[in-house]
């Protein structure tokens, strides 16, 4: 197998340097002992010693103070070089089949999450972020607000709990807030802001009144990403229960918060993710073209993330596949970022297309 390709199994690179993460200098078995006294999540680097991607992530990635002040702060940080015998008890609960795979595992040894491939620094921090959301701390709290702990820091809590963990925190939240004669105190703006989890509810409505508020104690950002979260969310809704509705719901409120350009771009990606689960795949691909040639023009990453989520669809129309496979190439035409054509290259790969890879891959190898 030539190196190139080789690496292309390890999957993608990563950016840039600094100090940071500070890595457990025990055995598995112990790192496991300190994640349940501490209650946390171990995250482990699984690699191995000749994965180039793997070597860029320990030089530049691991290496940023912000990845080391979150991952330290956060984490049991544990490297595992899989082919010594220092892997043989994670071995034997967790398989990998590409480097660097990167897990979450909590006290338990029970996987919080998992990915497989380089990841630069955001990237590393967002993956933390999602480990640390799935660890379900709820179940302790339910208990307690059964029993009647009604106090609103508690509560609260509760909530937060409960949308950390994927859970419906709004029956909870609704009760809270309906007792509250002034909603815009400090402390009822922060609950509304932490509960605010779906457009469709009166949650919603009651952060959307207080937009500005909320904007002066969190930031214009942040109160957007709360928005667009809960937008998404409903469409997420609409399609479990097969809703029109609901999507059109989500579309309309999100469209209120941000420019043409990104409601169009949000629409689109309801409706072809809509489509696709009510199995109407002509639709999908429709929504899917017109994003790329209306709204990702230009925009490699936009191209690329829109592929891989196509991937995952796991549709084997060939029709479907071709799409998928003409935005992959689409965003190597916008940018000469090695991922890009990496990502590319593995598709031509998976998919036989073996000329055009090995036209592809010529080009990798130059701008390496």
């Amino acid at each position: 197998m030539r190196p190139m390709l080789f690496a292309f199994i390890c999957l993608f690179f990563s950016l840039d340097l600094s100090a940071g993460i500070a890595f457990f200098e025990g055995s598995y078995e112990e790192a496991l002992e300190l994640a349940k006294k501490e209650k946390k999540i171990i995250f482990i680097d699984a690699y191995a010693s000749w994965c180039g991607p793997c070597k860029r992530m320990a030089k530049n990635v691991f290496t940023q103070d912000a990845v080391g002040d979150f991952y330290n702060e956060h984490f049991i940080n544990l490297k595992l070089d899989m082919e010594k015998a220092e892997a043989e008890v994670f071995r034997k609960s967790f398989s990998v089949s590409a480097f660097p795979t990167l897990f979450y595992i909590d006290g338990k040894e029970e996987l919080v999450h998992k990915l497989v491939g380089g990841q630069d620094g955001a990237g590393l921090i967002s993956a933390g972020e999602v480990a640390l959301s799935k660890l379900d701390v709820s179940k302790d709290l339910a208990k307690e607000y059964e029993e009647g702990n009604r106090d609103p820091e508690f509560v609260l809590e509760y909530v937060i709990a409960l949308n950390a963990s994927g859970k419906n925190s709004l029956p909870v939240a609704n009760k809270y807030l309906m007792s509250q004669k002034d909603l815009n105190t400090d402390f009822n703006l922060k609950f509304i802001y932490e509960a605010n989890t779906a457009c469709d509810s009166r949650i919603f409505t009651l952060f959307e009144k207080r937009k500005e508020s909320l904007e002066s104690m969190f930031g214009e950002e942040e109160v957007q990403e709360k928005i667009a979260s809960a937008c998404k969310a409903t469409v997420r809704k609409a399609i479990e229960f097969e809703s029109k509705d609901l999507l059109e719901e989500a579309k309309e409120k999100y469209k209120r918060h941000y420019s043409k350009k990104e409601a169009g771009a949000f629409a689109l990606n309801a409706d072809m993710d809509y489509s696709y689960a009510q199995g109407n795949l002509e639709e999908a691909m429709s929504a899917a073209e017109k994003l790329t040639k209306s709204y990702y023009k230009g925009n490699a990453e936009a191209k690329y993330e829109l592929a891989k989520k196509m991937m995952r669809m796991k549709e084997n129309d060939l029709s479907f596949v071709k799409l998928i496979m003409e935005i992959a190439e689409s965003s190597t035409e916008d940018s000469d970022e090695l991922r890009y054509w990496s990502y590319y290259h593995g598709l031509l790969v998976k998919f036989g297309e073996n000329e055009k890879a090995e036209e592809v891959l010529r080009k990798i190898e130059k701008m390496k």
